[in-house]
């Protein structure tokens, strides 16, 4: 993360040309990356449907900081695709976590937990569900998730390690 040296600098070089405020967000936009990468609140994943396609996983430790931190630390993690209906996918996973904070409305994107089957769910479209589950996060692209068949192979893994 860029050190208060650097701001200060930064806003005195910027300081000529614009307005605090104005400096205050050009530094923010350029640390931007680098505070996502150092976050403790999200931790950023890559989920990959093994032959086709990958795309981003946002877990956020505060929807559910208890089993956002088990899934973290049983990275990575790999599994069988199964269908719920046309509106869930999942992979089951050796996950024992009990349903923290739960849900049964979703989005279409966000990523679920159901403590129940052990299985990590990604939702496709808008959902009420009969089961409540436990929030974890979003996946930048979901679209990408409506090809998948049953059968196909989901790798959820942290680049960063």
């Amino acid at each position: 993360m860029a050190s208060c040296y650097d701001y200060e600098q930064a806003s005195k070089q910027a300081s000529k040309q614009a307005t605090p405020k104005q400096v205050k967000q050009h530094f923010i936009i350029q640390s931007n990356e680098l505070e996502t990468i150092l976050s403790i609140s999200r931790i950023q994943l890559t989920l990959e449907v093994v032959g086709k396609t990958k795309t981003t996983c946002i877990l956020k430790r505060h929807l559910s900081p208890r089993t956002v931190g088990i899934i973290s630390r049983s990275l990575p993690l790999e599994g069988y695709v199964h269908m719920l209906g046309n509106d869930i996918i999942y992979i089951k996973t050796s996950i024992d976590s009990g349903t923290e904070r739960p849900r049964s409305e979703f989005k279409k994107g966000d990523v679920a937990f159901l403590s129940s089957t052990q299985s990590m769910c990604f939702i496709l479209n808008d959902i009420s569900h009969t089961k409540t589950m436990t929030p974890l996060g979003r996946l930048d692209d979901v679209d990408m998730l409506l090809n998948v068949k049953s059968g196909d192979v989901i790798h959820i893994y942290d680049e960063a390690i």
